[in-house]
């Protein structure tokens, strides 16, 4: 039998078969796994950490989805639908996030939108003007400094529906314009009345209505 040492350090036996690895290769090979290793976690910390500069601060609970009749351009929660904050999630269901603002994620605005302008239009219905506040003040809480939302948003409060109706690409909405339109509509059809304040600039309806509500 004959040993005859090889590169790779391992030395080929005369007989057609292998001897162990020795300690040096042995021991460079574990180093070389460890480096692996290495690598490896920090290439995963370095994802972990890259992100847009604009990632929100704030989490979004995962919302509930809750069954809505849209018929003839009106939507209207079915029975027993809780009060709180819903958004437009298809033609069949809404996403509803509950009564508390932190459950929806928001950003702060850097763009403000111009003076809000009224052009309001009251649909004759009469109501609660307490539940008609209740329903704006939660719609405004959850605009708190900025919210963006798409086609519909609403806040249920007894049978009242503060809302808002997105005819364009998408609305982002901030406590204090909201105020504006909660404004221009209570100066024209008085706290107790259903209504609705139309801005065509910036393709959007805010409103309130009792029972149903159209967009």
């Amino acid at each position: 039998m004959y040993l005859r040492p090889l590169t790779n350090g391992v030395r080929e036996l005369g007989i057609g078969c292998f001897e162990r690895p020795s300690t040096r290769y042995k021991k460079g090979l574990r180093a070389s796994m460890r480096f692996s290793a290495l690598l490896a976690i920090i290439t995963t910390f370095s994802v972990v950490l890259a992100g847009p500069a604009d990632v929100e601060t704030r989490e979004t609970t995962a919302p509930i989805f809750y069954p809505v009749k849209i018929e003839d351009g009106r939507t209207s929660a079915v029975e027993g639908s809780p009060n709180g904050l819903y958004m437009y999630h298809n033609e069949t269901h809404a996403a509803y996030y509950g009564t508390n603002p932190n459950s929806v994620g928001s950003r702060s605005l850097s763009r403000r939108a111009a003076s809000v302008s009224c052009d309001v239009t009251c649909n004759g219905q009469q109501g609660s003007a307490s539940d008609i506040q209740t329903a704006e003040s939660g719609l405004e809480g959850f605009f708190g400094s900025g919210l963006c939302w798409s086609k519909q948003v609403y806040y249920l409060y007894n049978s009242v529906y503060a809302f808002g109706c997105d005819y364009g690409h998408g609305q982002c909405e901030t406590a204090s314009d909201y105020e504006q339109e909660v404004a221009c509509v209570d100066n024209t059809c008085g706290n107790t009345q259903g209504g609705w304040n139309g801005v065509p600039s910036s393709k959007v309806t805010y409103g309130r209505e009792f029972g149903s509500f159209g967009c």
